[in-house]
Order: C-alpha cells, then structure tokens, then sequence
C-alpha cells in the first residue's frame, strides 16, 4: 500500500468560507448576473499552448487505469506523458470532446482507485469546493480553495465553441490546472476544472465542466470506466479533502509536433 501523502501545514481550512465572506459573493453574484444576461460568457483556457514543444496540464484518476482530463489540454499533442505517485507513464489519448471541452487517457501500469463521485447533494452559491492540480507544470500538487458561484452557466471558447452545464466558481485557475478534480466539502467531485473568465469580465472566476456532465460522456464513450460514488455523510475538513484529492490527481505532460523551418 503506498504511503499516504501529507498535506502541509500551509493549507488552510476554509471550511465556513462561505459565512466569512457573504458580502463579496453577494457582490460578486450581482456582478455576473449582468454579464450573464447581456451575453455569454467569454473564456479564456487555462492552458500553457505554444505551437511546438511540451506543454503541461492536471487531471484525475477514475480507475481502471484511465485518467480524465480536458480536451484543450491534449490537443494537438504527439505524445501524452502522466506523472503519477513519483513516476512517468506513457499515455494514449482514448477519446475527446471538443463539446464538452473532456479527454479521457489510458495509461498503463497506472491502477490507482479515483476520487468518488457526486450523486445526490445539490450545489448552489456559496458551496465549498477545492482543486486539486498542478499550476504552470509545478511538480508538487496545488490545493485552491473556493465558493461556487453558478451552477448551469454556459460560455463561449475559442474556436466558436460553446460550453454549456458549467460551474462557476470564486477563485480563477491558473495555466496548468485544467484537467483538475474539483472536489466537493464531502470529499466527492463535482467538476472538473477547464478555464477561466477572459480578461476584461468579471476578475478571479473559474470554470469547471459539471461531474454531471462529464459522467454522461464517459458512460457514452467508455462505459468500461466504473466510476465509484459518495457515501460520505458529514462534511471533510479542508485538508482532509485536499490529502484525498492528491492521491488521485496527476500531471499532464504533452509533446507537440516542431513546426517546419522551426528549430
């Protein structure tokens, strides 16, 4: 059995986050409901993209040797690398969506159990939720902290792509964690992290595509993968839910093609 990781001290517990801090939501949510009602969302991807070379991105165990994470984080790539428990596993690109911004990997040699998945409990503004991943290619596992803002919003990526069932949370997500479990205060995931807001809107919004989404398309394309559920009864402390959360999270690295006449 491996050694189970150790949060670090530095990890806050911000368990009643939500009665610290009624008054910025209240104003936070005021603010995006205009924008929401003049239009759609506009988005930028939390991505490290260059056109050659090696980018970096998050994702999640969901057993059975897979590993889910986003679409945009993959794309393009020639060869996809999981960093997992202190080693590097090779990975194939089993399915994406370009719809619902998802990818799901197979990686060999990777049998680790993922995170259960929500079933029943609501969100709603004010919800906890933690993030687990892996910032600008960091090599250590990242836990951001925030508050659900919107569940049910819709955004519009590059490419004309648009992005529907989101959550919305307090708290923007740098490059690098896409792919990302967004965990719930029972230690269940709700979401899984693609972007967040462009400049220019709203500040320090992120975005997440649903667990409710992401579950239909995994049982469409890969019913093979058996995700487990929740039966957690009482809220987690912070750092409980974060030293779960790492044991399931990884590091996604992508090689990208060179292009022509590039060095």
């Amino acid at each position: 059995m491996r050694e189970r990781r150790e949060v670090p001290p530095s990890v806050p517990d911000f368990i009643n986050v939500e009665e610290e801090h009624p008054r910025q939501l209240r104003w936070l949510l005021g603010l995006l409901a205009l924008g929401l009602a003049a239009a759609l969302l506009i988005t930028a991807l939390t991505r490290m993209l260059s056109p050659a070379g090696t980018s970096w991105g998050s994702g999640q165990l969901v057993g059975g040797g897979y590993v889910l994470t986003c679409e945009h984080v993959v794309r393009g790539g020639v060869a996809v690398t999981v960093h997992w428990d202190g080693r590097a596993y090779a990975a194939e690109v089993v399915a994406t969506s370009v719809q619902w911004d998802l990818a799901l990997l197979e990686v060999e040699g990777v049998y680790g159990g993922g995170l259960p998945w929500r079933q029943w409990r609501v969100l709603g503004p004010g919800d906890t939720v933690v993030a687990v991943g892996y910032p600008a290619g960091s090599s250590r596992p990242v836990t951001v902290v925030g508050e659900i803002l919107r569940v049910g919003a819709s955004a519009m990526v590059p490419g004309d792509v648009r992005l529907d069932d989101l959550v919305m949370v307090h708290g923007a997500y740098e490059g690098g964690m896409s792919g990302a479990p967004l965990v719930n205060a029972w230690g269940e995931v709700v979401g899984v992290v693609s972007g967040s807001l462009a400049e220019g809107s709203a500040a320090g919004v992120g975005l997440a595509v649903s667990a409710d989404s992401a579950r239909r398309w995994l049982a469409a394309i890969a019913p093979q993968v058996s995700l487990p559920t929740g039966d957690a009864a009482e809220r987690l402390q912070i750092s409980q839910v974060a030293a779960t959360a790492w044991e399931a999270a990884v590091r996604v690295q992508v090689t990208r093609a060179r292009l022509d006449g590039q060095d």
